[in-house]
């Protein structure tokens, strides 16, 4: 009985077994029946994936568009900093120089507006500088025949008051005026020294030397300086005398040999505050012009003052 159920047993356990794959055949059926419904699907599911948008990676802040717009800054800096450099800072060179040229303009105008006041044509400013040399002339020069005997007379005065030894000159030479010529063909280097002292004014030029103590030369020179005569020294020249060169030379004096005796031996004496020294001195002294010289500015003056003042009373 036992076996017998087990075959009942294995029996319908195959006839599920067909059942079961009958249906599986069925369905496989079903499904290649819809194979055209298949590929529909599939090719609208390619269709969809075609349209859809790929996601593209990130690649950083610095894409194409950056770089360029970066690029033309760049380039526009570099413009304006050329323009700078070679446009704007010569131009500013240049208005700085002009300022100071201005400003030196400036000081130059009013300096002369100081000096010359209210001057309005050159007229009147050659008037104002001769009325100058005018005044200078009366105040400060002497007549020639006056001023000569006068500088003659102080030369040897100061030589005589203070012990000074006269060892060559005065010479004196007259300086000829500024519009004079020279009538001498040959002219030595003497004249042509002296010719850079010529003026409008006629003088003497006078060439002495004396020889003396150092203070007493000191205040010949001083005194000459302080005169009441328009004098203007022009070369001083000291140098120790020749006599006392030759006295320091000379001079001896005893010395013990160390035996008990004496010897003289030479020396050479030092300079101090007194020794003789020679002084030669060059000088230029100006005096008036004789009066048909003189500039006559009367007429300038009032022709300028015409000038200045145009028109006048019309009455």
């Amino acid at each position: 009985m036992s076996e017998e159920q087990d075959n009942r047993d294995e029996l319908e356990t195959v006839e599920d077994e067909n059942s079961d794959i009958q249906q599986d055949s069925d369905e496989f059926e079903t499904v290649e029946a819809s194979d055209d419904d298949l590929k529909d699907i599939q090719i609208e599911s390619s269709a969809a994936t075609v349209v859809r948008p790929r996601r593209k990676p990130y690649s950083g802040m610095w894409g194409p568009i950056e770089l360029g717009a970066f690029g033309i800054a760049a380039l526009l800096f570099l413009a304006v900093a050329l323009f700078y450099l070679l446009a704007v800072v010569p131009q500013q060179r240049e208005l700085t120089s002009g300022q100071k040229q201005r400003d030196e303009l400036d000081r130059e105008l009013t300096s002369a507006k100081e000096k010359w006041g209210d001057i309005r044509s050159t007229e009147t400013r050659v008037a104002k500088l001769i009325t100058s040399a005018e005044d200078f002339e009366s105040r400060a020069l002497r007549e020639q025949s006056v001023g000569t005997t006068s500088i003659y007379q102080r030369i040897n005065v100061l030589i005589n008051a203070y012990g000074l030894r006269n060892t060559s000159g005065p010479d004196y030479v007259p300086l000829e005026t500024g519009d004079q010529k020279s009538t001498s063909s040959r002219e030595g280097s003497g004249q042509k020294g002296r010719d850079k002292f010529r003026s409008i004014f006629p003088g003497i030029y006078i060439s002495t030397t004396v020889e003396g103590s150092y203070p007493n030369v000191r205040r010949f020179i001083r005194d000459i300086e302080t005169s009441s005569e328009f004098v203007a020294i022009t070369s001083v020249e000291m140098e120790p005398s020749e006599d006392e060169v030759k006295q320091a030379e000379s001079a001896t004096m005893e010395v013990s040999d160390g035996r008990g005796g004496k010897t003289t031996q030479s020396y050479r004496k030092g300079r101090y505050r007194g020794n003789v020294v020679s002084l030669r001195i060059e000088m230029a002294a100006y005096f008036r012009r004789p009066a048909d010289q003189r500039l006559v500015t009367s007429a300038t003056v009032e022709n300028s003052d015409d000038e200045a003042v145009p028109g006048g009373d019309s009455d």
